[in-house]
């Protein structure tokens, strides 16, 4: 009825004058148009706002008119919406962008190619000192400038074995780190002292470089290189770097190059001594390293004994669990009897003695072993 025309005024009625006359909510008629349009699903979703000057199928031939009169490759989207608008069509960038990279049509020098390397695997090790990780931020000083801090982690208990600061960041900077990480827990700096290490890094020109690589090798080092754009393959060394952003970087303001090499310093200590993680059961680094050697002493002083197996005679078996030959085998009356031992230095040097069943502790005389070696037909026993 709202949508007839008066006959006396010749315009419509309208929604508001015929729900005043019939005394009807105009917000019920509201409310059921709109739950109607929501049952309606559009093939395409419609522009909000004003309709543009040009539609997007005419802006995308003269965005292909223009990639194709272009003598350039792999532009991206700026220089084609640039020259759109010296043409005369203007247009908001970001509508360029958009159609460029619905049809495909940005730059492919710029997206990763082929597949990313998964990483799926542990970097952290069960014993100290099998692999160390390294890397270097940058901090700004005041009167200084920008400057470097590198760090060397071990990657079993993330203890901090050596640091750096220094003005300029270098490969000659980059190895002081793993030097005193050398020097510290190998006992020095002479070729191959880290034998058996590995050093993970990421692909850094300082890394990279020969005179870092061959001198790493001097040492005997294993270089291992993270993959390329996954810094968690690095994460031990990446996580004490946040680490130290965090607690020692962020919110202070430095003045030269001394604050920054005093307060690195501070923060190294105080991480190795009181930062307790919780892959380490909340235990700090240093608790870390010292009951991993506690644990190699005691099982190097404390060897695994074996039981004797039953044999003829009297079965023994050695350090290596191999059975002893039958001509070393002692007859059935000798009982091998293990002294304690008197220090661990002297694990290797086990003595076994051996006295007869039955009897006191006298030895017996000469001729009567003589004579039951004869009886017994032990006659390739070797004392």
């Amino acid at each position: 009825m709202s949508a007839e025309i008066s006959t006396g005024a010749g315009c419509r009625y309208g929604i508001e004058r015929v729900c005043s006359v019939l005394e009807f909510p105009r917000s019920t008629i509201y409310a059921k148009r709109a739950a109607q349009s929501r049952k309606v699903i559009a093939l395409r979703p419609q522009r909000r706002g004003p309709k543009p000057k040009i539609s997007d199928e005419r802006l995308l031939e003269a965005i292909r008119a223009d990639l194709a009169a272009s003598p350039f490759v792999g532009e991206g989207h700026r220089k084609p919406w640039a020259r759109l608008r010296l043409a005369g069509i203007r247009v908001s960038r970001t509508r360029v962008l958009r159609l460029m990279r619905e049809h495909q049509l940005l730059s492919p020098h710029r997206r990763p190619q082929g597949k990313l390397d998964p990483h799926g695997g542990s970097i952290t090790t069960e014993r100290p000192d099998e692999m160390w990780g390294t890397d270097g931020v940058r901090i700004e000083t005041v009167e200084d400038g920008w400057v470097w801090a590198f760090s060397a982690v071990d990657h079993c208990h993330a203890e901090c074995v050596g640091w750096h600061v220094t003005k300029i960041g270098d490969r000659f900077a980059a190895l002081q780190p793993i030097a005193q990480g050398l020097a510290r827990h190998f006992g020095g700096v002479h070729a191959d002292a880290g034998r058996g290490l590995a050093l993970r890094m990421d692909h850094g020109t300082q890394y990279m470089s020969d005179h870092f690589l061959n001198q790493v090798k001097f040492w005997g080092l294993a270089p291992s290189f993270a993959f390329v754009a996954q810094p968690q393959t690095n994460g031990v060394a990446e996580r004490f770097n946040r680490t130290l952003k965090e607690q020692a970087i962020y919110g202070r303001v430095f003045r030269d190059i001394e604050e920054v090499r005093r307060a690195v310093g501070e923060f190294v200590e105080r991480y190795n001594a009181h930062w307790r993680l919780e892959k380490l059961g909340f235990r700090t680094p240093q608790e870390a390293r010292q009951a991993h050697a506690l644990k190699q002493a005691a099982r190097s002083c404390n060897p695994v004994s074996r039981q004797p197996e039953p044999t003829q005679g009297c079965g023994v078996r050695n350090s290596f669990s191999k059975k002893i030959p039958q001509y070393f085998r002692l007859p059935a009356h000798f009982l091998p009897i293990q002294l304690p031992l008197a220090s661990c230095s002297s694990i290797a040097a086990i003595s076994v003695a051996s006295a007869p069943c039955g009897s006191s502790s006298t030895p017996l005389s000469m001729q009567r072993l003589a004579r039951r070696r004869e009886f017994e037909g032990a006659s390739r026993i070797v004392f």
